[in-house]
């Protein structure tokens, strides 16, 4: 029976899981961004996607602006669903807060079940902080760049309440973002696979690399035709290299 609980979607009858995937969403998405990928894998591979406060499900609620605070919420239901092998996957926001999340994981549960974590379209956190002038910026040129990401409608701003919805989750997650500083134990022992899209106008196929400095164990990028959401732009090509990663993971559970 499917449990949606208050962070994260899941199965409570995990005798038939061999793995799960716990995705995070892009900025200004949610949960349903994963709500077909249990189509994708095979029937033990569950997907369990995080529900982030201030959209969906959690539409009522404020959205977070600190991903230490979010994280800390967001663990004691995270926890007891490593008890499976785990991998992370994260889109853009996401792919910076799946990584944060292992490491905050690793301190307080060394000897997890974390395979990997699969990071897309994001670059990786540093030392300063991150989109901090983008938060900044008019309605007008914030929605310009927005607009610049692809992935979203210009006529989705065309209604006043709509673009005010839209503005104020969009502009929390920016926020949100910037909260994500490089940690001090910033590597992590599991492989890290990275993926960009070769015309995304926010995260170039160099800063992609940086990815690997962020782990001890194997690294990976793959670069894919298009932009930011390269994702929805070519899905075959997409979700035919995460089938690969995931099931070339799953096989080192045999």
């Amino acid at each position: 029976m499917m449990q949606k609980k208050k962070w994260i979607s899941h199965f409570d009858d995990v005798k038939k899981i061999r793995l799960r995937i716990i995705c995070f969403p892009f900025g200004g998405g949610g949960a349903s961004s994963y709500r077909l990928w249990h189509e994708l894998f095979d029937s033990d591979v569950e997907i369990c996607p995080v529900h982030l406060p201030g959209r969906e499900s959690r539409y009522g609620e404020e959205p977070c602006l600190d991903a230490d605070i979010l994280i800390s919420d967001l663990l004691p239901e995270l926890l007891p669903l490593l008890n499976c092998p785990s991998i992370f996957f994260g889109y853009s926001l996401g792919a910076a807060l799946a990584y944060k999340t292992i490491v905050e994981c690793s301190k307080i549960v060394r000897d997890n079940k974390i395979l990997s974590l699969i990071c897309c379209a994001r670059t990786p956190p540093s030392k300063k902080i991150d989109n901090e002038s983008l938060t900044h910026l008019s309605e007008k040129d914030f929605i310009e760049y927005i607009l610049s990401l692809g992935g979203v409608s210009r006529t989705t701003f065309n209604d006043s309440e709509i673009r005010a919805m839209a503005l104020k989750l969009l502009r929390s997650d920016f926020i949100l973002s910037s909260s994500i500083i490089e940690p001090e134990d910033k590597m992590v022992n599991i492989p890290i696979y990275a993926i960009g899209g070769n015309a995304d106008p926010s995260v170039s196929i160099e800063k992609l690399q940086g990815w690997k400095r962020c782990t001890s164990g194997e690294f990976k990028s793959f670069i894919l035709p298009g932009g930011h959401f390269f994702m929805n732009e070519n899905p075959i090509e997409f979700y035919g290299l995460l089938n690969d990663i995931v099931s070339f993971e799953k096989a080192k559970l045999s």
